[in-house]
Formats: C-alpha cells, sequence, structure tokens
C-alpha cells in the first residue's frame, strides 16, 4: 500500500441502517439486477476513455479477507443452484 493511504477508498462509508435492511429484503435476482447495471455503467464509462483496453488489463489482487468473502459467496452461489 501506498504511504499515507487508507486501504478503503475514501468514498466508502458504512451503509446506514436503511440501506443495509433494503439488499437484505432483496431477493438475488434483484441484487443482480442492480450488479448487471453497474457493470452497464462500467462498460459505458470504459467505452468512453482513451486507455480502456490499459485499464482492464489492469489486476489488483484482493485482500484475504475479500478473497475469502468472494469464496465462500461462490460456494453459496453453488450450492443454491444445486439444490
Amino acid at each position: 500500500m501506498l504511504s499515507g493511504m487508507s486501504a478503503a477508498p475514501p468514498w466508502r462509508h458504512a451503509p446506514e441502517p436503511e440501506e443495509l435492511e433494503r439488499w437484505r429484503a432483496m431477493s438475488p435476482d434483484q441484487r443482480l439486477a442492480h450488479f448487471v447495471q453497474a457493470c452497464e455503467l462500467a462498460r459505458a464509462i470504459l467505452e468512453h476513455r482513451p486507455d480502456a483496453s490499459e485499464v482492464l488489463q489492469r489486476r489488483v489482487p484482493l485482500s484475504a479477507e475479500a478473497e475469502a468473502t468472494w469464496l465462500r459467496l461462490c460456494a453459496e452461489g453453488r450450492r443454491a443452484r444445486a439444490a
């Protein structure tokens, strides 16, 4: 990590309880729709960047905590599909 930088981006904040409750109440399909929308917005932004291919080639490793969360969510998804 670069000197003087925190682990979390400055725009990241703890969600408000109402926001958490809203996300918890969503179905997996609703959450997926939000994820797809975010991906489409990112694609639209990248289309207008002159360095889009360079940006897409960057790889930032996940933290150990993020990787563990990702693997847990993947396993949960596999179990849900198998049920």
